[in-house]
């Protein structure tokens, strides 16, 4: 009798072992683990400031930082003779198109410009435009001002 309990206990040993040890007993554990180290990042806080941290630099630093600072140019400035020669500051006296005309009657190739077909002027295609935003808006990929509430 004494035999057959320790040759059942065994057994049940084995079988234990063996499911504990299978791939799906070792899934379970790992999902489990997993499960248990999510629950623990989701509900504790993981960056607890100290209360005597300094935050950032006073005012009157922040003030003596900003007044020394000198930032430098982003290119290179152009030679005087080429300055002279390709003003820089242009007013346009015509709408922005493959040629424009500034305020001194200078004819130019407009080389920055998307409008190079020239239906930026055309009525009929900004009327069109006009009637199409009017009767479906616009979406969130459009810039701030062409959202219209009625």
């Amino acid at each position: 009798m004494a035999s057959d309990a320790l040759t059942a206990f065994l057994a049940y040993r084995h079988r234990l072992a063996l499911t504990l040890f299978s791939a799906e007993a070792y899934f379970s554990v790992v999902e489990a683990a997993f499960l248990v180290l999510v629950l623990y990042l989701a509900l504790t806080r993981a960056y607890k400031p100290r209360p005597d941290a300094h935050v950032g630099p006073s005012e009157a630093e922040r003030a003596s930082r900003l007044a020394s600072w000198k930032p430098k140019p982003l290119a290179e400035p152009v030679p005087e003779d080429i300055a002279a020669a390709c003003p820089v500051d242009v007013a346009l006296a015509s709408s922005a198109g493959p040629r424009v005309r500034t305020t001194t009657g200078t004819d130019l190739l407009n080389l920055a410009a998307s409008n190079f077909l020239g239906l930026a002027d055309d009525p009929r295609v900004t009327d069109r435009a006009q009637a199409v935003l009017r009767g479906y808006g616009c979406g969130a990929c459009g810039p701030r001002g062409f959202l219209w509430h009625d």
